[in-house]
Parts: C-alpha cells; sequence; structure tokens
C-alpha cells in the first residue's frame, strides 16, 4: 500500500485479487485508488468508482485522475467511504445488510 497525505492509499493486488485493506483504510476517509487485478466489486453494496474509489490502470492515468480532482470532489469522495465502511462493514451494521439482502432480494 502506498500512502499519500493520508487521504488516498493505492490497492496493489495482495495474495489474492480480493484484499480488505482498502475498505478498512475507507472507514477512516481515505479514496482508494484501485490497480488492475484488484477485485473491489465483489461484496452485496459494491463501492462506486469515482464515488468511493479512483481506478487508475497505469501510472500515467493515476497522475492525470489525482492532478484533475477538485478539493470539493475529494471531500465527498472521503465521506461516501466512511458512509460506505459504515452500511457495509462496520460490525454494527453489515449484519443487518447481509440479512437484508439474504431475505428481501
Amino acid at each position: 500500500i502506498i500512502y499519500i497525505n493520508l487521504s488516498l492509499v493505492q490497492g496493489i493486488r495482495g495474495f489474492g485479487s480480493k484484499c480488505h485493506r482498502e475498505v478498512e483504510l475507507m472507514a477512516f476517509g481515505t479514496v482508494p485508488i484501485i490497480t488492475p487485478h484488484v477485485e473491489i466489486n465483489s461484496y452485496i453494496n459494491s463501492p462506486q468508482e469515482n464515488i468511493h474509489y479512483i481506478r487508475a490502470n497505469n501510472p500515467e492515468e493515476y497522475e492525470n485522475k489525482i492532478e484533475n480532482i477538485s478539493e470539493e470532489k475529494w471531500n465527498e469522495m472521503s465521506k461516501a467511504c466512511v458512509e460506505w465502511y459504515e452500511k457495509n462493514v462496520h460490525s454494527k451494521n453489515s449484519w443487518k445488510t447481509t440479512i437484508d439482502y439474504l431475505l428481501y432480494n
């Protein structure tokens, strides 16, 4: 993981294609930068690109996206990350989200 200004983390594939470090850091408002081969869409309510994370397929794309995001947008994404984590991962809510999905979908 590469940390930049403590508000951004680059998600690099770990042992498998799905790693929880990105979503764990979302609890603190960190906006993940998802690289190729990192699985982020296998949650019941998956994080949404450009709302909860940024996808960059190469260093040039990474630099371009970071340079062109406003502070206001960054703050919106940071808040959205915390809200997504609270609803989908935090222990007090993840059980309810799972049960609702199983019983009502």
